[in-house]
């Protein structure tokens, strides 16, 4: 299908086929292990060759209590999961603000405004 159509997805090719997509990408995977599938897109290979090799060889050495594999994982997946589900995270959060202030008129007391970090250069609103 893809040699016919080089963009169609594996969710279009799996409903052609008339199977599941995960089913697809497990028989895709397979033949690459297998040895009967090779990839010349680096993408493809990534997802179909080296990430499930690195599964296996993360799970081999979870196996054998490897420290730092058993740390890097923890850090990489469990945590990062409960922090998720506690609404924390670790990545900036950015805000935009917006600071009107009055223009001084003759014959009236000037607004006190509050004060606050701003950045940027103001600019004066024209009647």
């Amino acid at each position: 299908m893809r040699v016919a159509e080089p963009d169609i997805t594996n969710t279009e090719c799996a409903k052609r086929m008339g199977i599941n997509r995960t089913s697809l990408q497990a028989h895709i995977t397979k033949g690459v292990k297998e040895g009967w599938l090779e990839f010349s897109d680096v993408n493809s290979r990534l997802e179909y060759e080296i990430i499930p090799k690195a599964i296996t060889n993360l799970s081999e050495l979870l196996n054998q209590k490897d420290r730092l594999a058993t740390i890097e994982t923890v850090k990489h997946t469990a945590f990062k999961q409960y922090l998720d589900s506690k609404g924390i995270s670790d990545a900036p959060t950015t805000v935009l603000a917006l600071k009107i202030e009055p223009m001084p008129v003759e014959g009236h007391e000037p607004i006190l405004a509050l004060t606050g970090q701003i950045v940027g250069t103001p600019r004066a609103i024209e009647d």
